[in-house]
């Protein structure tokens, strides 16, 4: 958040000269919890005019359907402009904070104040530019358990591969991998390395997002089987499940990647089109959704992840909605 706050200054101060008065928001504590989880706020001085900053912790942050419902609830507390801040933005979402009137400024490339008369457009940088290196499938898996409360740490290796079923040597990789984006740390106790997240989960699900790539691999549509299925309710089904969005018509359900092929020629599974009268949606997964739950859904932080880096999903009002509320339930131990 550091470098955030730097990149803008400099930016600001390129383009419209000198910035002032940058502390963080003292009220921001008063905020309900999503907001403070998604957002840092600092007061500043822009052209001699005080303004709020709603700077993301995410960088290429939310819909601007949810931007702007957060900055609808930001107001209420704040008497005065609020800025919203995020590292990168794609055309099209810039397009719909400029027709929604939403204040927002992009570091190093768009600024766009209306509360000022302003609008410099520079270059757009790719939101796929920002993102940094994901984390492995097996990384998320075990950062992901530990965020659920599946176990504390530490944990040996040979304990992990144990109870996931992956190799040891494939667990000490994953291990290096979440200490190399300061994730985790590890101890070598005896002959054995022991995988430590020094954060609490709320803090160390901020810091990985960047990292957190779509547990979806691929999606397929097929004749819904007449025996039972080894499969997780996923997708919107599963978010129906967990919130008070409605149930989407065409039911859909995840598998484990790896798992498909020999399912398919064991119950004879048919593929089909997405139309057809009896089909279901299938979800094959980078890691076995398996692993995060013992119901017959999936865990609420992949379902989140599925559903927001999903490009078919984006701006999609009610699922933002849905999703808003199903991590509100999940923080407050709802779920």
């Amino acid at each position: 958040m550091t470098n955030t706050i730097e990149s803008l200054k400099t930016y600001v101060n390129e383009v419209l000269g000198k910035i002032t008065r940058v502390h963080k928001w003292i009220d921001a504590s008063s905020l309900p919890f999503f907001l403070q989880e998604s957002y840092e706020f600092y007061s500043v001085d822009i052209l001699d005019r005080t303004c709020l900053l709603m700077i993301s912790r995410s960088p290429v942050g939310d819909s601007p359907a949810v931007v702007k419902k957060h900055l609808n609830g930001v107001v209420k507390h704040y008497i005065g402009d609020v800025i919203y801040v995020v590292e990168a933005i794609s055309s099209f979402n810039r397009k719909r904070l400029i027709e929604q009137n939403i204040s927002f400024i992009v570091p190093g490339n768009q600024l766009y104040l209306p509360l000022m008369g302003l609008d410099l457009r520079e270059y757009f940088k790719s939101v796929k530019e920002t993102k940094q290196k994901a984390l492995s499938a097996v990384s998320q898996v075990l950062l992901l358990r530990y965020i659920l409360g599946h176990y504390k740490t530490p944990l040996s290796a040979k304990e992990l591969a144990e109870w996931l079923g992956y190799s040891s040597m494939t667990l000490t990789r994953a291990i290096k991998d979440l200490e190399e984006k300061g994730l985790a740390r590890s101890t070598i106790k005896g002959r054995e390395k022991h995988l430590i997240f020094p954060l609490d989960a709320k803090e160390l699900w901020l810091i990985a997002k960047p990292y957190l790539q779509n547990p979806v691999k691929k999606t397929l549509w097929i004749t819904k089987p007449d025996r039972d299925f080894p499969a997780l309710i996923s997708g919107e089904s599963a978010l129906s499940d967990m919130t008070m969005i409605a149930e989407p018509k065409k039911q859909i359900q995840a598998i484990f990647l790896n798992e498909w092929a020999g399912l398919k020629k064991l119950m004879k599974l048919n593929e089909c089109d997405k139309w057809a009268s009896n089909s279901i949606q299938l979800e094959l997964w980078r890691y076995n959704p398996c692993l995060l739950t013992e119901k017959d859904v999936i865990d609420p932080l992949s379902l989140w992840l599925s559903l927001t880096l999903a490009s078919e999903k984006l701006n999609n009002e009610r699922i933002d909605m849905a999703l808003e509320e199903l991590m509100d339930k999940f923080w407050s131990k709802e779920l």
